[in-house]
């Protein structure tokens, strides 16, 4: 989605954008709302985080499609949500473990990601 984005943009195809924005656009007022209540209101960060969250998630959709790498995928997500909570609680319990918790975090989910595309995925 990304690369077709860049390309819709770059030969301005008014035509595709027009449909991606009205083929999705209950994903778009969902967004907006999820971003509008993340940006505690301020209609000034609404649109450029809104542009980014959507850049971002488009890239990460290409980058799953060219490498074969799973990202968005039911049982990753899932064992991935179940293993941040377990760990992440033990995490915040513990005084010694409780100032690393956002590098935990992001240690578990790159960990997980690894094993479970490496092992898992067929």
């Amino acid at each position: 989605m990304f690369f077709e984005f860049l390309n819709a943009v770059v030969t301005l195809d008014f035509n595709w954008l027009a449909w991606i924005v009205f083929a999705n656009f209950h994903y778009l007022f969902m967004f907006a709302a999820l971003l509008f209540i993340m940006m505690e209101g301020k209609m000034k960060s609404v649109a450029p985080a809104f542009f980014f969250f959507c850049v971002l998630a488009w890239a990460f959709v290409d980058f799953q499609n060219i490498s074969g790498w799973a990202f968005f995928v039911g049982g990753f997500l899932g064992l991935s949500y179940v293993t941040r909570i377990a760990v992440l609680t033990f995490a915040s319990d513990d005084p010694r473990l409780s100032k690393y918790f956002i590098p935990l975090n992001f240690i578990i989910v790159y960990a997980l990601w690894a094993s479970y595309n490496l092992f898992m995925v067929r």
